[in-house]
């Protein structure tokens, strides 16, 4: 950083120069009267000159003046002598002789001459990092009402192989000082490294290279990379394959059979329908289409689908519906959008910042409940992290305690028994397994507490593109309307002052 004191200087380096190009021009001007004959005749000019030093330091210019009839000519040793006197030494000496002989020679002013010349500073490179592959962003592919999921080359979820390379860190290149025309050096920002570190199946080669290990799904978070493992059902889940229950990712190429359940640690890809199925998804889900009244959809993270029908679903964050929403129960701790001609049909949606559908209800007039600014289910979720955390972290002091009652009663030379090595294995293997879900709980608390303090202040509402239907309830804040008579593009919003829900052009 640069010092109150350097700033001081430079401003100070600034103020001369400026004063000396104002009477360097001043010197100019006398010259071209004298050439014009403006001054008188007998005016006897000697040879001079003037210089002045750059703002970064690095060049020493000189305007040289000639002298007129009967005047000295230039010295160059008494410009050499006036820049030293001034601490200057990198002077480029037969730059000036050449110079201060053109100008007595041909009697006219030279301007910025070069007489010094420093060595600028080689500026510091800092470290990158460039990734072999596009980690997907929540929300970077979208589904058309028409058609089903476009799916690219390697699926919505992205798939490496063993010994892929992901990541490349290349490292800082340090920059080398200068030297200004005083000879003082001139230093440069030392530069930033930039850390990745290698996660579960990824291996780091030379500090330098990040290549997976196992087949998978590769993850970033934060400046952690990892692969996670991803299972792959060719077709539908069914009798022939019987529940799905996997730690990491899961593709499922076909449908989701009735009362067939599908556990999944990661993201989840369903590219044809699940009907009445069971689904817990830890990360973000794309299913093309849900259907039946018994369906149970649990999503801790985004939700993309085609369509929904019957049954509930409930989303961590944004949910997203190319088609239609109908007769469902449908809950997102962020946003609903209905992309859809038919929208919103029947059911009770349910979102913490907004609704937006091109039509809400049906001309029969199909009882629809739309709610925005809901907390309950994120801080019901809330309550249910922090006591799993508790009894999780109670756990592993448990563990902790009888451990270090253990050990110390195994002295050298008395080894502990096999059957103790088992069992301090398993409790081992336990302990890590714990750490680690009390780590996916507390980043799932953040992510709850972050979404609660931005609605804390915020304006949610309930857009409708075209035709909401009599029959329609639109609720912001447990404040309640029901729709008596058709509506079109419009916008529901809650105003605060006397605390009634009133309506908007749709925006």
């Amino acid at each position: 950083m640069t010092s109150h004191d350097d700033l001081e200087e430079r401003r100070i380096e600034l103020g001369v120069a400026m004063a000396e190009s104002s009477l360097d021009k001043l010197l100019v001007d006398l010259g071209k009267l004298v050439e014009e004959g403006e001054l008188p005749d007998n005016e006897v000019l000697h040879g001079s000159f003037s210089y002045r030093v750059s703002v970064d330091r690095l060049t020493v210019f000189l305007d040289l003046f000639p002298p007129t009839e009967g005047g000295e000519p230039l010295e160059s040793l008494s410009i050499f002598q006036a820049l030293r006197e001034h601490g200057i030494d990198e002077i480029l000496e037969e730059n000036v002789i050449f110079a201060v002989s053109e100008c007595n020679r041909e009697r006219k002013t030279l301007q910025r001459v070069v007489a010094a010349q420093g060595i600028p500073p080689k500026p510091s490179k800092n470290g990158s990092i460039r990734y072999n592959i596009p980690f997907r962003e929540n929300g970077s592919e979208t589904i058309d009402e028409e058609k089903k999921v476009d799916y690219k080359d390697r699926g919505t979820i992205l798939f490496v192989d063993v010994g892929e390379e992901l990541a490349y860190v290349d490292p800082p290149e340090e920059g080398e000082p200068g030297k200004d025309v005083y000879g003082r050096q001139i230093p440069v920002t030392p530069p930033e490294r930039l850390f990745l570190s290698a996660g579960k199946g990824v291996e780091c080669v030379d500090g330098r290279v990040f290549k997976a290990t196992v087949q998978g799904q590769p993850v970033l978070r934060g400046q952690e990379i990892s692969v996670r493992e991803v299972y792959i059902v060719s077709g539908d889940v069914n009798l022939s394959t019987g529940n799905v229950d996997f730690a990491g990712s899961v593709v499922v190429h076909g449908n989701v059979a009735e009362g067939f359940s599908i556990v999944c640690g990661g993201d989840l890809e369903i590219r044809g329908t699940a009907e009445s199925a069971s689904i817990s998804v830890v990360g973000n889900a794309k299913i093309n289409s849900i259907i039946g009244e018994n369906s149970k959809i649990d999503v801790k993270g985004s939700l993309e689908a085609r369509f929904i029908q019957g049954g509930e679903v409930k989303v961590g964050e944004d949910v997203v519906v190319g088609s239609y929403v109908l007769h469902s129960y449908l809950q997102a701790g962020g946003s609903i959008v209905v992309k859809g001609r038919k929208g919103i049909i029947g059911g009770h949606l349910v979102a913490l910042d907004k609704i937006e559908t091109t039509v809400a209800g049906a001309p029969m007039g199909t009882a629809t409940v739309l709610e925005v600014g809901v907390m309950a289910h994120l801080k019901a979720e809330l309550a249910d992290l922090e006591s799993r955390i508790d009894k999780g972290q109670d756990v592993l002091n448990k563990i902790y305690q009888v451990v270090k009652a253990i050990l110390p009663r195994f002295k050298e030379g008395h080894p502990v028994p096999s059957s103790m090595k088992e069992r301090l294995k398993i409790v081992q293997d336990k302990k890590e397994a714990l750490t680690e879900a009390i780590q996916g709980w507390k980043g799932r608390e953040m992510v709850i507490r972050r979404q609660m303090a931005q609605m804390s202040g915020a304006f949610p509402t309930v857009s409708v593109r075209q035709k909401v239907y009599p029959g329609v309830e639109v609720v912001i804040y447990n404040v309640r309307k029901a729709v008596r008579e058709e509506l079109r593009f419009v916008t529901f919003f809650r105003d605060a002052d006397n605390n009634q829900i009133k309506e908007s052009p749709y925006s």
